[in-house]
């Protein structure tokens, strides 16, 4: 039915990625980060301190059920060495549904930061990565059978990317219909 989990200062490296439960909400301590170009911030960083999550080559939550991390917040968290932050969705099903992601910062992305199928009433802030593949790719995936407005009454606020080498013949941000 629901409930908070609070994580603390410090790196937690998973073995598997995480699904939580509708209405279930994640809270980390706000991440911190070393710039590599104290020169030059906006060219990238390493996330440093606060709830650090890394997951080499792996997708720290991945859900592709009915009911994909609805009615979550998760927040306040750091990633570093990951394959991928969130996949959520699939074909022809309500993907992401009232849920808030809210100040995270990564580094070492080797796959799209976040990749939402039919996301529904989100709200992402403050979210930024550094020396990722791609950053945000949301997608439209239903079949002509079904009328849907997607992502309908979302919003996407302070965002920032730093798209490595190897991905800069992908957009930084990418949105089909």
């Amino acid at each position: 039915g629901g409930g908070d989990i609070y994580l603390d200062n410090r790196t937690y490296t998973l073995a598997a990625s995480l699904v939580p439960k509708p209405g279930v909400s994640i809270h980390g301590v706000y991440p911190g980060v070393t710039p590599t170009d104290a020169a030059h911030w906006d060219n990238g960083w390493t996330v440093s301190t606060g709830t650090i999550i890394t997951y080499p080559g792996g997708t720290v939550f991945a859900y592709s059920g009915d009911d994909a991390l609805d009615g979550c917040i998760i927040e306040n968290l750091g990633f570093d060495n990951v394959g991928s932050i969130m996949t959520v969705g699939k074909a022809n099903v309500q993907g992401l549904c009232g849920a808030v992601v809210r100040n995270h910062f990564s580094s070492n992305v080797t796959g799209v930061a976040y990749d939402l199928i039919n996301p529904m009433h989100v709200h992402f802030s403050n979210v930024k990565s550094a020396n990722c593949y791609q950053f945000l790719r949301i997608t439209n995936d239903h079949d002509t059978n079904v009328n849907d407005n997607q992502p309908g009454n979302s919003y996407f606020d302070d965002l920032y990317a730093f798209v490595t080498a190897a991905g800069h013949a992908q957009p930084s941000i990418h949105i089909r219909s």
